[in-house]
């Protein structure tokens, strides 16, 4: 299993970072900046998708770094290890700014 990750940790990384970015808009969409009808019920939607989603994919990242830094070999310099610390920095940001948004807002 976590080969199969390995091997796909750029893709995981781009749909992290994706599924991240309702998280850096929940003050727009709470307070409605958005327009409402079908873009807003996208977003939304898009949204308490993210919530739980996004999460699990930090997880998984994590679990992927991991076993790409032991992995045999030179691997720091890797692509896959780059995308990976980002997409994890990316996911911890918007989860923190979902929850400041959740507590402060």
């Amino acid at each position: 299993m976590a080969r199969i990750l390995v091997e796909n940790s750029k893709v995981l990384a781009i749909i992290t970072v994706i599924m991240s970015i309702p998280l850096f808009l929940s003050y727009n969409i709470k307070h409605v900046l958005f327009p409402e009808g079908l873009p807003f019920v996208f977003l939304f939607s898009w949204g308490l998708v993210s919530v739980f989603l996004v999460p699990i994919l930090l997880l998984i990242e994590i679990v992927v770094l991991w076993t790409l830094l032991q992995s045999p070999g030179d691997n720091l310099g890797s692509i896959h290890v780059m995308y990976t610390i980002c997409s994890i920095c990316v996911a911890i940001l918007s989860i923190a700014v979902f929850y400041v948004v959740r507590v402060f807002f």
